[in-house]
C-alpha cells in the first residue's frame, strides 16, 4: 500500500485488512468503527437481543436489509453506530440490542 509515493504497509490483502499498520492502511481496505478512539471493523461485532458478557446496551433507530446480513443502526449512549447482523435476528425498531465489540484493530 503506497501514500504519495512512500510505502506504508506491505503484505496479504488478509493482513492489511486485519492488522493494519495505520489508519490510512485501515480505512482502504473497510470500513472502520471508531468506539472511545478505537477501531473496530463492524463484521467484527457481536450482536444479542439480551444481555450477554456484559455487552453494550444499544437502541435500535434502523434496520437495512442487504443479501448476506441486516445493516443495523443503533444508538450507544449518544454515538450513533453501525454495525451487521449476519444472523437477522427478529429485531424491530426501537428495541433495545447487545452489542460485544470485541478487540480493536491495533493501530
Amino acid at each position: 500500500v503506497m501514500k504519495k509515493a512512500e510505502i506504508e504497509q506491505q503484505g496479504y490483502l488478509r493482513e492489511l485488512y486485519n492488522m493494519p499498520k495505520n489508519s490510512y492502511v485501515a480505512e482502504l481496505f473497510g470500513e472502520a468503527l471508531i468506539v472511545n478512539d478505537k477501531k473496530y471493523r463492524p463484521e467484527n461485532i457481536k450482536i444479542y437481543k439480551t444481555n450477554t458478557n456484559d455487552a453494550l446496551q444499544c437502541m435500535l433507530l434502523n434496520v437495512k436489509f442487504n443479501k448476506c446480513y441486516n445493516e443495523l443502526s443503533v444508538l450507544m449512549y449518544d454515538t450513533k453506530l453501525v454495525v451487521y447482523d449476519y444472523h437477522r435476528l427478529n429485531l424491530n425498531i426501537g428495541d433495545y440490542v447487545y452489542i460485544d465489540i470485541g478487540v480493536p484493530l491495533n493501530i
